[in-house]
């Protein structure tokens, strides 16, 4: 006596079927997009102001860029906080060509009449030759201030929590 067995409809079962990749593709990119924006918030928050009384030779960590105001729906309450221009151009991104995510500042808007990029000089350091505005070109050397690499180190142990449990 020979058993055979016929099984119908398995196509919808297997985990190479079209629903189950668009479900592990859509939890990949909502995890990739948590780590990036884990990253974002600690090195924006490692982005410390300057102390209003610096030490004389000593650079401040991030200067005072300008005021921004809120008004409070609640009770129309105007808040005025100082805000930094390296912190809030910060972002994440991801990047569906490369399948991961990138981090980082965005460049200045005056990018295009600088030889360096501001943000990269101010991670890693580097020259910088300006002109002054009497006409004199002047070279100065800036060390750097590593904010993001130290920013991905303090929160990597939390990433493979985020990728568990992918489909649900």
């Amino acid at each position: 006596m020979s058993l055979t067995v016929t099984i119908r409809g398995t196509e919808a079962s297997f985990f190479d079927s079209e629903k189950v990749i668009r479900l592990a593709q859509r939890g990949t990119i909502r995890s990739l997009s948590r780590c990036g924006a884990y990253v974002r918030t600690e090195s924006k928050s490692s982005i410390r102001y300057a102390q209003k009384s610096a030490t004389p030779g000593q650079p401040p960590r991030a200067k005072r860029g300008g005021m921004s105001r809120t008004t409070t729906k609640k009770d129309g309450s105007t808040k005025t906080r100082s805000v930094s221009p390296l912190k809030e151009l910060i972002y994440f991104a991801y990047d569906p060509v490369g399948k991961s995510v990138v981090v980082g500042p965005q460049d200045f808007k005056n990018r295009a009449t600088k030889t360096y990029r501001v943000p990269t000089v101010l991670e890693s350091g580097g020259s910088v030759t300006a002109r002054t505005p009497t006409g004199r070109v002047v070279s100065r050397r800036y060390a750097g201030n590593p904010f993001m690499a130290p920013a991905l180190r303090r929160v990597q142990a939390k990433f493979p929590s985020f990728f568990t449990n992918l489909l649900g």
